[in-house]
């Protein structure tokens, strides 16, 4: 997102042995501290910052709640586990927005919170990856065969 940066700090702690793609952080809490930075052109610009989350991987975005500008990190909690998306809107002293239109948010942070310590495998293995192209290509290639049979019948002979 132009303008700002949203990261989170070191509240959330790594479990390991989590396959997770490198974007998303694990936590075993359900409370964050999101540092907010803003891009040195909009300081003195920026009024507010809106916080936004997503637990449907920005289909949809909740605000969360608002802060100033200058706050520089921001507490937020979540119900339950699960991968929620983070995102943040500036308020203009003007009262415009960036991103003008929420379906614009871009996530700054993406959480996978995990308080009960179960294995996480978000990403798929290569020997899984293998195995589903293969039974891609066999539907392919039985799709395939079912068209010229139906084609072949078709034609006048």
């Amino acid at each position: 997102m132009p303008g700002l940066a949203i990261g989170i700090l070191s509240i959330c702690a790594a479990v390991v042995p989590a396959k997770l793609p490198s974007d998303v952080f694990e936590s075993t809490t359900r409370w964050f501290l999101l540092p907010v930075a803003l891009d040195p052109a909009l300081k003195g610009k920026a009024e507010t910052i809106r916080i936004f989350v997503s637990s449907d991987r920005g289909k949809t975005w909740k605000h969360e709640q608002d802060c100033k500008a200058t706050i520089g990190k921001v507490t937020i909690g979540v119900a339950d586990d699960g991968l929620y998306w983070f995102a943040a809107q500036v308020v203009l002293k003007g009262g415009s927005r960036t991103p003008s239109e929420l379906t614009d948010l871009i996530p700054g942070q993406k959480v996978f919170v995990n308080t009960t310590g179960r294995r996480v495998d978000i990403q798929k293995s290569y020997s899984n990856l293998l195995r589903e192209n293969q039974e891609l290509s066999n539907r392919v290639e039985e799709l395939q065969k079912q068209l010229r049979d139906a084609e072949s019948r078709r034609k006048p002979k």
